[in-house]
């Protein structure tokens, strides 16, 4: 399934709802303003009533074109879409045929890079180009509830999957851990070269996986007194932007850096664990297609199984089946294998 925006300049974002219906992408487009549309991943048509014009204009300051999103992860919240609009918070309500802001807070000096929300499903997190990072709660938007100091700030914010207070950032060279009931310091730092991205695993609390500049797949354990990647996989010929464990934890999807001709944009790997409790990273199957730089993936779930939405420079969006040699890696906790493949389809 495929969705080009051949008239809009450039795709910013991506999130998908919780119940996989819809996928929502960020975008600037051909009138320089930032809108956010949405698009039903079950049917082939878009849902125009979800379609939101942020009246952001266009600045050739990139720091202020980046429009982070992401749909609520709680059933409480799951109506609700948090916008990254330049220096504001906005918390879309979508329970209404006309979706409205209901929440506006400025925290920020300067542009929003990251949101996430936490497994409370009152609280969300924000950094900045300003290098502070913010943790809100929606029941009293005025001010944030904690202030996180860092040095230098943080590109990517993502609350732990199975500990609501814990929250990772990732910075230049290093993620710092932090618990937001006590922010004095942080609880452990990962050491690696340039982080690009990086993820939590959805069942086990203390583990991550990175993708770092120097072409390196590792899985951490932030526990650990000094903590040490747990396992390592290279991918140096082709570079790795991204990392996304696999629903039920047993894989990790990947993006490359590099395309080329003979190479896949986006891989999946395996994960073992030996009886001694040693990990292994192994080539788990082709997922993606060639020729497009990916910008942002995110699991769909539908009534089969997952399906993994990605964006990409190429201004499409795509829903990927998975090729059936993966299947062991991506049965999600009641079993079920992977989503019945759609027709494609092309909409602008």
């Amino acid at each position: 399934l495929v969705w080009k925006f051949t008239k809009e300049k450039e795709l910013l974002s991506l999130s998908v709802n919780l119940t996989g219906n819809y996928a929502s992408v960020a975008l600037l487009s051909s009138s320089n303003k930032h809108i956010i549309h949405s698009l039903g991943l079950d049917t082939n048509e878009p849902l125009q009533r979800q379609l939101i014009d942020l009246h952001m204009p266009y600045t050739h300051d990139k720091k202020a074109n980046d429009c982070p999103i992401q749909w609520g992860i709680h059933t409480d919240t799951e109506e609700l879409l948090a916008v990254g609009a330049n220096r504001k918070l906005e918390l879309w309500n979508f329970t209404r045929s006309v979706p409205q802001p209901f929440s506006l807070t400025q925290g920020h000096l300067l542009a929003i890079r990251d949101i996430n929300w936490s497994r409370d499903p009152n609280l969300l997190g924000t950094c900045s180009y300003d290098s502070s990072v913010l943790i809100w709660d929606t029941r009293n938007n005025t001010q944030p509830s904690v202030r996180i100091k860092t040095l230098g700030g943080a590109s990517c914010i993502k609350f732990s999957r199975k500990r609501e207070n814990i929250v990772a950032l990732s910075h230049e060279d290093i993620i710092t851990i932090w618990d937001i009931r006590s922010c004095n310091t942080s609880l452990a730092f990962l050491d690696l070269p340039k982080v690009l991205n990086f993820d939590w695993h959805p069942t086990i609390p203390q583990m991550l996986s990175t993708a770092s500049k120097d072409g390196f797949i590792r899985i951490w354990n932030y526990e650990q007194t000094d903590p040490y990647p747990l396992a390592e996989k290279s991918n140096r010929q082709n570079g790795v932007s991204k990392v996304k464990f696999t629903p039920c934890g047993k894989g990790i999807v990947t993006c490359s850096t590099v395309i080329t001709q003979r190479s896949p944009s986006i891989t999946l790997w395996g994960l073992r664990e030996s009886s001694s409790g040693s990990w292994d990273i192994v080539n788990a199957g082709f997922v993606g297609n060639k020729n497009e730089q990916v910008m942002g993936m995110e699991w769909a779930q539908d009534y089969d199984g997952y399906k993994l939405c990605t964006i990409s420079t190429a201004k499409e969006m795509r829903l990927y089946d998975v090729d059936p040699r993966s299947f062991p890696y991506m049965e999600n906790p009641e079993g079920r294998a992977l989503g019945k493949r759609r027709q494609p389809m092309n909409s602008e």
